[in-house]
């Protein structure tokens, strides 16, 4: 499964994007768009757990 992780650039709950990706099963690959907020937190919890990242920078 891929997930794509989208939220507001202000989000600083890891925590709760951990938590999350953590409880959902059989995910291959985590989306995100290399922005502050979310995408980080997306990236480092995907990265926290060995999930690859796709990164899909925005213009």
């Amino acid at each position: 499964m891929r997930v794509l992780v989208c939220d507001s650039r202000s989000m600083t709950n890891y925590p709760r994007i951990l938590r999350e990706l953590s409880a959902l099963p059989g995910v291959e690959v985590v989306l995100e768009g290399k922005a502050p907020g979310s995408d980080t937190l997306a990236r480092r919890s995907a990265e926290h757990v060995g999930i690859p990242v796709l990164p899909f920078p925005a213009d």
